[in-house]
């Protein structure tokens, strides 16, 4: 049987699959995001006893060795973790709405559709695939705050009152007491990269949840499409 073939009478296994590496990825993220900032606190406190010199440039930006692993190689490492955390979020989303097109031989792809990819994920889900994703809007909101935290730091540099979707990240900020916003500045934190890694979690948890249910393991049939479901 080819693979193809095999993917289209066992949907089940390949949600189930891409579901285990979904949460493996997301292990992988939380350990790199601990782990560095474990080793830049180490550091830091190392750098107390055994000082080395620093060039001229870092000493204009640090002042001192300390504060350059505490603060500033930290902050970077944990907004490196956010641009990591939505580039798996996209992937996973992309991957879904594949395993989806495949499964139900829809014909129409997520490329197909206008809008954000978020967006489009939900119309894909929900009125193509018809496919009830069991989030509520307050998920949602998360999920997209999570997206325009990312989009914030790429595009502004971080500078909220240059970012058009503003709103987004500040709504999130109170709900989620970070990222703390500092002036015309987002501070992403070592409680931020939790909070985010903890809401994709809960993000892919519930759409495989969702998939595995319209699929069963002990079903060989393709679902038909219910096309009087809204």
């Amino acid at each position: 049987m080819k693979k193809d073939e095999y993917i289209k009478r066992k949907p089940h296994y390949n949600f189930f699959g891409d579901m285990v590496d979904a949460d493996m990825q997301l292990e992988y993220l939380k350990d790199f995001a601990d782990s560095t900032v474990n080793f830049l606190r180490h550091a830091a406190r190392k750098s107390k006893k055994k000082k080395r010199e620093l060039s001229n440039a870092l000493m204009a930006i640090a002042g001192e060795e300390e504060y350059l692993y505490s603060e500033l190689y930290a902050s970077d490492v944990n907004q490196a973790c956010i641009i990591a955390c939505v580039i798996f979020l996209e992937r996973r989303i992309k991957c879904f709405a594949h395993d989806l097109n495949v499964a139900l031989q829809l014909g129409l792809g997520i490329r197909d559709l206008s809008g954000s990819l978020l967006e489009r994920f939900r119309k894909y889900c929900e009125n193509v695939a018809k496919l009830h994703i069991d989030l509520d809007e307050l998920m949602w909101r998360n999920i997209k705050g999570v997206v325009e935290i990312r989009n914030c730091l790429i595009h502004c540099s971080g500078n909220i009152d240059e970012f058009k979707k503003k709103s987004e990240i500040i709504e999130f900020a109170k709900r989620h007491e970070t990222p703390r916003i500092d002036g015309s500045w987002i501070r992403i934190e070592e409680k931020t990269v939790n909070v985010v890694i903890k809401t994709l979690r809960e993000f892919v948890e519930s759409i495989y949840k969702c998939a595995l249910e319209r699929f069963p393991k002990e079903s060989d049939q393709i679902p038909a499409v219910d096309k009087e479901r809204n």
